[in-house]
Formats: C-alpha cells, structure tokens, sequence
C-alpha cells in the first residue's frame, strides 16, 4: 500500500495569515520524507516479537497490518520521537512516556462517541481492552502528548506513603503474612474477556518488562492449548490458588469484596467455587452500574451482544464455621421464571418510592441476568446453566419485550407521547382507537399502514403481535378491545405462561419430553385463540400425529391447520400439497 503524504497541512506560530494551510505535497517534500524513513533511528527502541502466540494477536487480526514487532506499532516519525524522549528522560519520570505510548500508536483514532457525549478529547487511544490497529488511524505530535503529561504532574505532591505495590502473583503471596488483612477488595481478570497482558504489551516493551503469561489467570478462545493458550480448567485452577491465599491472609472475621462480571455462568462458576473452597462464606451481593457503557455494552442491552454492562460485587466473610454447600436447582426454568416475576412485579414501586436507585434500565435482558445470579447468590444455588442468552430465551417464552425493554405479559404499556415514534406509543395508538370501540383486525389495519408509514423499520414488531401481547380477542365475534382487569390478569397467569413456553419450545424441538398429541392439539387451540399465531399453528400441526386423537378432535385439528395454512404468506401456502403427503 502507498502510504505517501498527499497533502501538507501545517500551522504558522507567527503572525500569518492564514494561520493554517493546506497544499499539495511537492517533489522535494517527498524527497525529505523519503529521506527520513532511510535513516536509522539513533535511539533505543522495542523491537520484541509479536505474533500469533498472543490472543489479542489473533482477535485484533495483527497479520492484516503488517504487525510483526512492538515497533510497528508506531509510525516512523512517532517512534524516532518516543525513543528520543526516551533516551534523554530522567528514569523517574519514564511513567510519563507509557502514559501516552497507546496514544501514539497506530491504535489512535477519532474519538466519535465524544463529539455526541461531550466527554473526552477528539483523539482517543484505540479500542480498549483490544490491540486493534483501525483503519483510518491518527497520528499525534508526540512533543504535545508529553508537554501535556508533564504539565499535568505537580512535583511538590509527590511524597512517601505508607502504600505498598507490589507485582507479585495473586496465587502467591508470600511477603504478606496469614491473618494480617483487615480487607479485600479485588476485580478478578474476566474470563475469556480481557487479555490483560496482551494489552500491556507497549507499555511493558518500553519498560523492558513482561508479564509472565504462563501465571495470567485468563481463559484462551483463540489461542489452542498446544500453542500456549489456557482451558477453563487452568483458569479455575490459577483463580482457586488466588482464592485460597486471599483466605489466608485476610484476618478473622474480616470480609473481601469480588467485582466481577460474565454473561457465562462457566466462568461464574468458576468464582463461586474458588470462593467457597477457599473457605469464604458468601454473604451477599450488590449490583454495581459503572454508567459508562463501552460499544460491545450498550449493544449488549439491547440484545445484539451477549455481553453484561453491569457488574456483581460479592461480599466475602472469613467466618471459621462449617460453610455451607451450594445447591443444586432441581426446576431452573420455574425458579428463574419465579425470581423475575417477583422483580417486575415489585420494581414499579420500588421506582415510585426510590427513583433515584431503580428506573425501567432494570428490564433489560442483562439487568434482568444480573438479578437472577445476585438471588441465586443469596439463596445459596447453583448459577449452572444461566447464561445471558438463556435469560434472553427464557424470557421470550414467559414476558413480553417492548422497546428492548421486558415486561409481565399482564403489565399496562403506556407512552407519555402520543407522537408515533416507537413500541410504547403505538400501543398507546392502538389504546385510543380501542377505547372508542372494539374493532377487528381487518378494520385497524388501513389506519395503521397510514399512521406507521415513515416509521420504517423503526417498530420491531406487527400490529397482530401487539395486538397479541396488549389487548383481548374477543373469541366469539373476533374483535379486539382493551381488556378488563380479571382478563388482564389471565394474560399473565402461570398456566397461560407455561404454554407459551411450552410451544414455543415444541416449535425449537426442545422440549423434552415430547408431550402427547392431545396436549399438542390443545396448544394448538390456545395458538388461534389466544395468540392469533397461525404459524405456530401449522408448525404444531406438523409434529403431530392426528391418528392418535379422537375423532372430532382430528376433525377440528385438520380445519384449524387448512385454515392457519392460507394466512402464512405465499411460499407457505404453495407447500401446502407437499406437506400433506408428508403427513
């Protein structure tokens, strides 16, 4: 790739005018520039490997940009710059120099996310807890980044302190002695999700000094064991030794605090009983919301990423009694189901009476993920199996998702606007037309293609759908209306949510075990009655074997699938004849 300058642009310091110009790089500009990458460099730099023996090697995708060494990281110009500063700075203040080693990389990019946040400055350091090199990087004056750390440090507050900081293995702590700490707190490496020392590797290379990665508690996706990466299993062998010299140090009767957050409960339970077998008695838990999302968090919230933006803090007790095992669930769909009932039941009073500490943020998937595993905690069960997209499925078969955002199938929507612009204010739309008088589906759609027509793909979901989840169908003449309040409270009945997850999961083929055929015929009933889904109804239809119903049930089943077959669009139906030789 040609990466010549094209353009000049620089800034007189005199009193010119303009104070800034642009104009097409000449001949002997080109020829200075050539000149200056010929040379050697005069000074120390880091020239250490890397390559695919790194995991941020390998997610970043380093081999596309030619990445072989520490320096090529760097620009020519911008890495003669740092090995100058570097050679004439005094050791002391080398922390100067790594404080903008990132910045001056090849990983600086424009900072978009702060033009509309107002925060930050319009460069920022690249992609955190990554080494991705973006496609349009930015190169800073490096004379600027280090006069503005240096104007930033006031020599007359650096003094002595009692603080010790020490680089030592969390698994190995032996320069403190047992029972001689009066508290803990720690934030515990994640997982599969930050390489810690892949990430340090500019500052540690300018420093001559490397993590040992064979002690880095990290679970390696990328990275095969045969090359050097780690399994779940040396993960939670490294975070147990930690555990277990936490235990020791800490004096009786003392408490540690774990910050930690993963949408695997793998890896959860890999904290749990590293906890526990250390001897920790887990006293409670407390959600800790950072406010400031990363990019993978907020698509995490919105249910495109499987990622949590809150973390759990758990708090520890050194208590010398016989600890108590964790417990198996014996129904983890009901008790899930159970603890997230019981928190969106509650949470509109819990905001009512504190609005301070909880807001409708609380019904997303991955606060919702975060309630479960904090309950779990407390009641002392296993977190085996609850994951974020388990949460995420789970609740698509019992709740009802408006505007990312879950809600009890009983639960009133209403919008503060009556602008149509998303989810709530066309439930609000369908509300005041229904309110009026019952009407049919055939009767709201003409205004409803009107009213959503410069929406787009703004609404997640059709008018059957939030027709479906809002209001009632009045079985008998096929009109929709606003429901009363004992026909509101039936839409969220157990029963009612038992089925919906029940065929839901037929239709996945994940149910097990496999129901009769007459529950099958009854779930399809329900389907047309009550969920207006004729999709579901064929698909159920289809995993049934009518033989084994009574014969008017047969008869019944039949005309409800012939009838659900010619509401599917075109291709459906057209695949009517081969479906029935099938059967």
């Amino acid at each position: 790739m040609d990466l010549a300058a094209r353009l000049l642009n620089y800034e007189c310091q005199e009193q010119c005018k303009p104070k800034r110009h642009t104009h097409r790089t000449t001949a002997a500009e080109l020829r200075l520039i050539a000149e200056i990458d010929a040379h050697e460099i005069p000074y120390w730099y880091p020239m250490d490997p890397v390559g695919p023996g790194r995991e941020m090697y390998i997610r970043s995708a380093l081999h596309l940009r030619n990445i072989n060494r520490v320096c090529d990281f760097y620009t020519k110009r911008n890495l003669w710059a740092l090995a100058a500063v570097w050679a004439h700075v005094d050791p002391a203040f080398r922390f100067q120099v790594t404080a903008v080693a990132r910045l001056a990389s090849r990983m600086a990019k424009v900072g978009l996310g702060n033009y509309f946040h107002k925060a930050g400055g319009p460069i920022n350091a690249g992609v955190t807890t990554t080494l991705y090199i973006p496609s349009y990087s930015v190169e800073q004056n490096v004379a600027k980044l280090i006069e503005s750390r240096f104007g930033k440090t006031e020599l007359t507050k650096l003094m002595r302190t009692q603080i010790m900081v020490s680089c030592s293995s969390a698994a190995s702590l032996d320069e403190i002695c047992a029972d001689t700490v009066d508290y803990i707190f720690t934030d515990p490496p994640f997982g599969a999700n930050i390489f810690y020392a892949d990430c340090s590797l500019l500052w540690e290379a300018w420093l001559q000094d490397f993590t040992d990665v064979r002690q880095e508690a990290v679970w390696n996706k990328s990275l095969k064991p045969e090359q050097g990466g780690k399994t779940l299993t040396d993960y939670s062998v490294i975070m147990d030794k930690a555990f277990a010299e936490m235990y020791r140090v800490l004096k009786p009767g003392r408490w540690a605090s774990i910050v930690f957050s993963n949408s695997d409960d793998r890896v959860w339970q890999v904290i749990r009983d590293g906890a526990r077998k250390a001897g920790f008695d887990l006293s409670n838990t407390v959600a800790l919301d950072k406010k400031q999302r990363s990019f993978k968090q907020i698509k995490g919230e919105k249910g495109e990423e499987n990622v949590v933006g809150t973390d759990i803090i758990m708090n520890l007790h050194k208590r010398s009694r016989v600890q108590i095992a964790v417990q198996a669930v014996p129904d983890l769909d009901e008790t899930v189901l159970g603890i997230l009932r019981h928190h969106l039941e509650t949470l509109p009073e819990r905001m009512r009476m504190d609005p301070t500490r909880y807001a409708d943020t609380l019904r997303t998937t991955d606060a919702l993920y975060n309630v479960v595993l904090q309950e779990l905690m407390e009641r002392k069960l296993s977190n085996r199996g609850v994951t974020l997209p388990y949460i995420d499925e789970l609740c698509r078969s019992a709740l009802k998702k408006v505007a990312g955002k879950w809600y009890l199938p009983s639960e009133e929507i209403r919008a503060e606007r009556l602008i149509f612009e998303d989810e709530p204010s066309a439930i609000e739309w369908i509300r005041t037309r229904l309110t009026e008088r019952s009407m049919t589906l055939a009767e709201l759609v003409p205004p409803w293609r009107q009213a959503t027509l410069t929406l787009g793909n703004r609404l997640a979901k059709t008018l059957p759908q939030l027709l479906e989840e809002n209001f009632w169908r009045d079985a008998a003449t096929n009109r929709w209306r606003l429901p009363t309040a004992d026909e509101r409270q039936q839409m969220g009945d157990e029963r009612t949510l038992r089925i919906r997850r029940n065929i839901q999961r037929l239709r996945e083929g994940k149910l097990e075990p496999f129901p009769q055929d007459t529950e099958i015929f009854e779930w399809m009933v329900f389907a047309y009655q009550h969920l207006a889904d004729h999709r579901a109804v064929v698909e159920m239809y289809q995993r049934l074997n009518p033989l084994n119903l009574p014969e008017r049930d047969r008869g019944q089943a039949k005309r409800l699938y012939e009838f659900c077959l010619t509401q599917l669009p075109e291709p459906d139906h057209a695949n009517r004849s081969d479906q029935l030789r099938l059967l």
